[in-house]
């Protein structure tokens, strides 16, 4: 077995949460309790769950929309957890996905909020965030360039659908 080592400290308090809460139905249910016992920073507490349910995932296939929701770093972990089980090594995989990335923040996208409201002549609001997201999606299942005009002619008929 592979000696296990770890990112971020709070990755080792994900691992170690996740294995003393194996055999529990609901483990974050015990988040708050085990926080308070171990007195976590509000980071750590915010990283075991991302980090629990990337370990309950297949990171082998793993999409673009996978890596820019987790990020390489979270991914190279659950990959360093897998390999120290046996399991097969997929950093490299993931590094090429990360590396592949059209965007990786929603500050890469060609278009911001504003954007959509000035062209749409729209006011602020949820839709605006709905709007971004699908704009995201898109350029990450490369459905769409990351231009302004496309993204903003993809904004514009996706409003005027009700998206």
């Amino acid at each position: 077995m592979k000696q296990l080592t770890f990112r971020k400290e709070s990755y080792a308090w994900a691992w170690l949460f996740m294995l003393a809460t194996t055999n529990i139905d609901n483990p974050l249910t015990e988040l708050d309790v085990f926080s308070r016992q171990y007195a976590l920073d509000n980071q750590t507490k915010s990283d075991i769950p991302v980090l629990m349910g990337v370990l309950n995932q297949d990171i082998e296939n793993w999409t673009h929309e996978d890596m820019y929701k987790y990020g390489l770093d979270v991914g190279l972990q659950a990959n360093a957890i897998f390999v120290s089980r046996g399991m097969f090594d997929f950093s490299w995989k993931l590094n090429n996905l990360y590396q592949t990335l059209p965007i990786k923040t929603r500050n890469d996208l060609a278009i911001n909020g504003s954007d959509i409201m000035t062209t749409l002549r729209i006011k602020p609001g949820k839709h605006i965030g709905e709007l971004l997201t699908k704009a995201e999606k898109a350029v990450l299942n490369g459905h769409l360039p990351n231009t302004k005009a496309s993204l903003l002619e993809f904004v514009d008929y996706s409003y005027g659908t009700g998206y």
